[in-house]
């Protein structure tokens, strides 16, 4: 999305009329905003993705250690089960 974003948005900005003064119409007002909106989008969209990883394989290693920790102590408590589960 980054590259193609940014890459897009110069092209974009290269067809906007750009104004020397305060930008008068919606085209003029997009030409000055353009860039600072996909710079935000692109940043965000960065931070969004590298964080989930951690997030995602923290979740899957705790996961993983509460079921086989849950398994170990329902195996340890049965009574009812024979002794070659034990």
């Amino acid at each position: 999305m980054g590259v193609g974003a940014i890459f897009t948005s110069s092209l974009a900005l290269a067809q906007l009329p750009q104004s020397q003064t305060s930008p008068q119409g919606q085209a003029e007002i997009l030409a000055a905003t353009l860039q600072a909106i996909v710079a935000f989008m692109v940043l965000g969209s960065i931070l969004i993705h590298g964080l989930s990883v951690p997030c995602f394989s923290l979740g899957r290693n705790f996961g993983a250690r509460t079921l086989s920790f849950t398994k170990s102590l329902t195996l340890r408590n049965a009574s009812s089960s024979p002794d070659w589960l034990l």
